[in-house]
């Protein structure tokens, strides 16, 4: 093989990969996933550029395949197979997310984690958000905030209800002018996302990724995850940094507290601080639910339990929410007739017990091997990410599927995300 063919191969592998990492995050509700007029199909092109990708490695997957996945292919299916045939017959849409797109990510994972090159694909999820922050801190400054940059369009957009949302060049959008701070309300920063929460979500897991699993603890990255989650007015990233970063502090602490048998600062305060992050998290928590918004949250919870009692084994049925609709009180029906706050109690109602069940055997096994390695970096990551799932909704995202795949490839093959010991693990 010629250097311009092999340039050439290995550009090709680049360009797909950047597609199909930015088309997970679109398909994890950004406003193109949840437009309406026109409908970007993302579901649809994510599920074909991942299907190229997984083709064009295809001499690679059949070098590296193993019986162990085949199994997690064949066991993946089964189960989802078997809930599609009780509760979601004849939804193209589950087909589509919860079978195809799984089975391509599996052999997609599994070929770069045999390349040794898993940490690739982390990287390029991190500086895609990253580029979005950036584009969305000067949009929201220049465009939502001082006016100096006029809109240039408009998008349509169901979320909760049908919107028309303003856009800037399509890099930025506007739609929440629900912030309040000093007597002033204001646009949220939401980027190119559904809602402020949604972009939240993001920006939190790019953060875990690069600061826990990358180990790129630059301050510059970590001041601009912070101020963005800052500008989209997200309760559940505020306290998501305020958490993990005092966690790392704690675990930190104890670390050299054990290994030096002496005791420091960091250690003899770290009582005052850990009281002092309970208390501003409280205060910041107890202004949210007092909220509407908070109220509509809390809500959410009690209905999505009431509608999983009436079908606890296999629920109403995947993606239909009008048993959970029709316990909502008026006011929540009135702030928005479709849709819920968070994960879990979504996944119960719609599936019961059987659906929710590969979420939890994710959650438990990233969480108990991360304390049987002595990871710290991985458990707050995995914690961090529990926190999200119980108060988001990103249930079927390609995103939290992602997850699971990775948590399911990780039981038969030991994820290692180390580039080297002392980057991203250190024992407790």
């Amino acid at each position: 093989m010629s250097i311009k063919t092999l340039k050439f191969s290995v550009d090709i592998t680049k360009i797909l990969d950047f597609f199909v990492i930015l088309l997970i995050v679109l398909s994890t509700q950004s406003v193109y996933y949840v437009a309406t007029s026109p409908d970007f199909h993302i579901l649809q092109l994510v599920n074909i550029v991942l299907g190229f990708r997984v083709f064009y490695s295809l001499p690679g997957i059949i070098k590296y395949f193993r019986s162990s996945l085949f199994m997690s292919i064949l066991l993946w299916g089964m189960y989802m197979g078997l809930f599609y045939m009780i509760s979601a017959q004849g939804n193209s849409g589950f087909l589509q997310r919860f079978l195809l797109f799984p089975v391509l990510l599996i052999l997609y994972v599994w070929f770069y984690i045999k390349e040794g090159r898993i940490r690739e694909l982390l990287a390029l999820y991190t500086k895609i958000i990253s580029t979005i922050a950036v584009l969305s801190l000067f949009f929201w400054l220049f465009g939502s905030i001082l006016g100096i940059f006029p809109s240039t369009g408009t998008l349509r957009i169901f979320w909760g209800a049908d919107r028309f949302i303003t856009s800037y060049f399509g890099v930025y959008y506007q739609w929440q002018n629900d912030a309040e701070f000093l007597g002033r309300v204001f646009f949220r920063n939401i980027g190119i996302f559904a809602e402020a929460p949604m972009y939240s979500l993001h920006l939190s897991i790019a953060f875990l990724i690069d600061f826990f699993l990358l180990g790129n603890r630059k301050k510059r990255k970590v001041a601009l995850y912070a101020i963005t989650i800052l500008t989209s007015y997200s309760v559940t990233g505020i306290l998501l940094m305020i958490m993990s970063l005092s966690l790392n502090i704690f675990f930190d602490s104890i670390y050299h507290f054990l290994r030096r048998r002496k005791l420091n600062l960091v250690v003899l305060v770290l009582p005052v601080l850990i009281v002092g992050v309970l208390l501003l998290g409280n205060n910041i928590l107890g202004t949210k639910l007092s909220s509407a918004s908070g109220s509509s949250r809390m809500e959410d919870y009690v209905i999505g339990f009431k509608a999983w009692k009436y079908h606890p084994l296999f629920g109403s049925g995947y993606g239909n929410m009008g048993l959970v609709n029709s316990l909502k009180s008026k006011v929540r029906y009135a702030r928005s007739a479709t849709g819920f706050t968070n994960s879990p109690t979504t996944i119960l109602a719609e599936g019961g017990l059987y659906f929710i069940s590969i979420y939890g055997y994710a959650f438990w096994h990233m969480i108990s091997k991360s304390i049987q390695k002595m990871d710290k970096n991985r458990l707050i990551f995995a914690t961090m990410w529990l926190y999200l799932f119980l108060t988001t909704t990103f249930e079927h995202s390609t995103l939290m599927i992602s997850f699971l795949v990775f948590a399911i490839i990780d039981k038969k093959v030991n994820i290692t995300l180390k580039k080297n010991a002392d980057i991203t693990e250190k024992n407790i």
